[in-house]
C-alpha cells in the first residue's frame, strides 16, 4: 500500500527541513514544495493542496485574519486540524532544533544552507551566517519548538499597531496550538 506524502509548502527552501532529512529524523514521505507567495501558501493550505506550511508567525496572524503582506518574524509550522503526520513532522523538527542548538549538526546545516542558496559551503559566508542565525539565543531557533504566550501576544500587538490584525482574542481562536501537552 502506497502512503500519500505529507506535502509541506515553503516560500524558500527550508534549511531546518533539509537538515532533519539529512539527520534521518524526517519521515521519507515528507515532500517540500515551493509556493509562489504567502497568500498562495495559505490558499493552498486551506484548499488541501499542501498539508502543512513552513511560514512566519506574522503570516499566520495576518493571513488567518487579514490579507495584507506582513514582515517576517521567525518560522513556524502550521496546518489545519490535528493531522498525525504533521505532529510527527513537528516532533522531527524539534529534535532537529535540539541537534542544531547542541552543535551536533553544524556541518550539515552549513552544507544544506549552501545547497539551498546554490553556493559552496567552503567559500561562501552566507551558509555559516545561516548557522549563526539558527543558533542565536535571542533570534534563533526555540529549543522546545514553542513560542511563549508573551511573545505571541507581542506579535499580535505589533500586527494591530500596524493595521494587519483584527481585534479580539486571536490566540484562542485556533491560532495557538499548545499541542497534546497543553498544560503550559
Amino acid at each position: 500500500m502506497t502512503t500519500r506524502p505529507l506535502v509541506v509548502g515553503a516560500f524558500s527552501p527550508s534549511v531546518l527541513l533539509r537538515t532533519a532529512r539529512r539527520l534521518g529524523l524526517l519521515a521519507p514521505d515528507v515532500r517540500e514544495v515551493a509556493v509562489a507567495s504567502s497568500p498562495a501558501q495559505f490558499a493552498a493550505l486551506l484548499d488541501g493542496e499542501i498539508d502543512a506550511a513552513l511560514t512566519s508567525l506574522d503570516n499566520v496572524i495576518a493571513y488567518r485574519h487579514v490579507p495584507a503582506n506582513p514582515p517576517y518574524l521567525g518560522t513556524v509550522l502550521c496546518a489545519l486540524g490535528a493531522n498525525p503526520a504533521v505532529r510527527r513532522l513537528a516532533t522531527a523538527l524539534r529534535e532537529t532544533t535540539r541537534a542544531i542548538l547542541g552543535g551536533a549538526a553544524d556541518d550539515v546545516v552549513i552544507e544544506e544552507a549552501a545547497a539551498a542558496l546554490r553556493t559552496s559551503p567552503a567559500t561562501a559566508r552566507a551558509p555559516a551566517r545561516c548557522l549563526q542565525c539558527l543558533k542565536d539565543p535571542d533570534d534563533g531557533l526555540v529549543a522546545d519548538g514553542r513560542a511563549d504566550l508573551a511573545s505571541l501576544s507581542t506579535i499580535v500587538v505589533l500586527r494591530r499597531r500596524y493595521g494587519s490584525a483584527p481585534d479580539g482574542d486571536l490566540l484562542t481562536q485556533g491560532l495557538l496550538d499548545l499541542g497534546e501537552d497543553s498544560g503550559r
